[in-house]
């Protein structure tokens, strides 16, 4: 009984050797093993979030990673933006008077966490799910709140300051780990976006922006306005 058992295990070595072998087996093994580490080495890279020099100056820094695509001034409760043609149309009472409005562009490649702009806390933050959907057409101008979107309004003694994160089709979740009431430092990590984004940021009048439309901006480093 004993010699059948070992028998049966130098057969099923002898197999699973000669399986191994075979060339075909191999570059497929090679090519799975390739893909799950591409895989692991993307999320890697996506979810990375780097030690940033913050400053201690009273100044507003860049609460995200990207390129200004615009610098608007805005006078209403009614704020209006577009993401790739689709317009979004947001009310936020908790900001009044004259603002500037900086947007931010963010590719694949951007750093893709949000850092509270000022040291404060957090009065409102409003979640709306969006519809995901890309305009195309003559008609892209009319679509409204179509991408998914969180609004956060910081607060501190001087400032109130407005943060719009903006999913587009392929980033459809924006994640958040802080709240409402939650007294959060300059520069410190509340929230994210998966993938290519788009970030909004509100900054009063009184304010001095200290960016121009074309320039890269780094999460918690560059300040936006003095």
């Amino acid at each position: 009984m004993h010699s059948i058992f070992c028998i049966c295990n130098i057969s099923l070595y002898t197999l699973l050797m000669n399986f191994f072998k075979n060339n075909i087996v191999r570059k497929i093994g090679y090519g799975f093993g390739l893909g799950i580490l591409v895989i692991i080495l993307f999320v890697t890279f996506f979810n990375r979030a780097p030690v940033r020099i913050i400053s201690t100056d009273n100044v507003v820094t860049s609460p995200a990673s990207g390129k200004i695509i615009g610098i608007i001034p805005v006078d209403s409760l009614n704020i209006t933006f577009t993401k790739k043609g689709t317009q979004n149309t947001i009310e936020i009472p908790e900001l009044s008077g004259k603002m500037n409005m900086v947007l931010i562009e963010m590719n694949p490649l951007d750093v893709h966490v949000q850092r509270a702009p000022i040291a404060g806390s957090i009065i409102s933050m409003d979640h709306y799910d969006g519809k995901h959907i890309n305009a195309i057409g003559s008609q892209k101008m009319n679509i409204v709140n179509t991408n998914e979107k969180t609004v956060t309004v910081f607060k501190n003694e001087t400032d109130t300051i407005g943060v719009i994160q903006v999913a587009g089709k392929a980033a459809r979740r924006i994640r958040n780990y802080a709240g409402v009431d939650e007294l959060l430092d300059k520069g410190q990590i509340y929230g994210r976006i998966l993938l290519g984004s788009q970030v909004v940021v509100l900054v009063p009048e009184n304010r001095t922006v200290n960016i121009t439309v074309g320039q890269k901006v780094t999460d918690g480093e560059t300040i936006l306005a003095k």
